[in-house]
């Protein structure tokens, strides 16, 4: 990226919270800086990055739980990433990001009630998050996630088990009928049966 563009990723984070500590200008809790010379890479590549690095440490947050100084970190990357998209002319859709991230997930029983999932509209429109084998929906992309009803991937194949916010259990068998248990669930005694 040239001199100019980098001044105005500069100028931007300035606005949003970050702060000079000598050369080095640093996120507003501290998990990230930049310098004072533009970074190698071109904008839309040094913005495929940072949102790249946003999935990961929203993975590691999934996995691991907000004792890593993961959500100040998340906080830090994402308001970078809103600066960039900002100057590259863009916006970046969290919600597909994080539908594509779990659809795409190295356990292939995630994999699976992603993908199954997603083909629910009233289950597209949350949030999906993984945690170990199991995927849960939220209605905010913000960690810590609200918590509403999920699905978990069993020891033994093919079977499935849904559960309620509360942790109870609301039907185990195949994955259409922990899917069709966890819709039921989110959607209440108020909203009237398909």
């Amino acid at each position: 990226m040239n001199d100019q563009e980098y001044r105005r990723i500069l100028g931007g984070l300035e606005e949003s919270g970050w702060r000079w500590k000598g050369d080095w200008l640093h996120a507003p809790s501290g998990s990230m800086w930049l310098g004072r010379e533009p970074w190698p890479d071109e904008l839309p590549f040094f913005r495929e990055r940072m949102v790249g690095r946003s999935l990961r440490i929203r993975s590691t947050l999934e996995h691991e739980g907000d004792d890593t100084g993961g959500p100040e970190s998340l906080a830090d990357v994402r308001g970078l990433v809103k600066v960039l998209d900002t100057l590259v002319g863009m916006e970046t859709d969290e919600h597909a990001l994080q539908w594509e991230h779990v659809r795409t997930h190295y356990d292939l029983r995630v994999r699976a009630i992603a993908d199954r999932a997603s083909r629910e509209p009233s289950l597209h429109r949350l949030f999906p998050y993984a945690k170990l084998s199991n995927v849960g929906f939220s209605t905010s992309s913000e960690y810590p996630y609200e918590a509403l009803a999920y699905v978990i991937s069993k020891e033994v194949d093919d079977e499935y088990e849904a559960r309620a916010a509360d942790h109870r259990p609301l039907a185990e068998g195949g994955l259409e009928v922990a899917i069709q248990a966890v819709i039921e669930a989110l959607r209440g005694p108020s909203e009237p049966p398909r």
